[in-house]
C-alpha cells in the first residue's frame, strides 16, 4: 500500500473514531449546552482534519493556512454562541 494510499486510510479512521465521540457527547452528556459545545469543538477538529489530508492544505502557504483553521474556529464558535443566545432566549 502506498504512503497516500496509507494517511487516507488513516484519516477516514480517525473520521471515524471522532464521529463515534460526537454521537457518545450527543447521547451521553446530560446538559445540552456542553453537548452543543462539544459537538460543534469536535466537527471544527474534524474539518481540520479534512482540510490537512484531503484538500491539501498542509502544502499551502501560511496566510492560507492561517486563514482556513481561523475561519473553521470561528464558525464554530459563531454557532455556539448564537445556539447559546436563542436557548436563553
Amino acid at each position: 500500500m502506498t504512503d497516500k494510499l496509507l494517511a487516507a486510510r488513516n484519516a477516514w479512521v480517525l473520521l471515524l473514531v471522532i464521529s463515534a465521540v460526537s454521537f457518545l457527547a450527543a447521547e451521553l452528556v446530560g446538559q445540552r449546552t456542553v453537548a452543543i459545545a462539544a459537538i460543534m469543538i469536535i466537527a471544527a477538529v474534524k474539518i481540520a482534519v479534512i482540510l490537512v489530508r484531503f484538500m491539501d492544505v498542509s502544502t499551502a502557504p501560511v496566510a492560507i493556512r492561517r486563514y482556513l483553521y481561523v475561519w473553521t474556529g470561528a464558525v464554530a464558535a459563531a454557532v455556539i454562541a448564537l445556539w447559546q443566545i436563542s436557548a436563553t432566549g
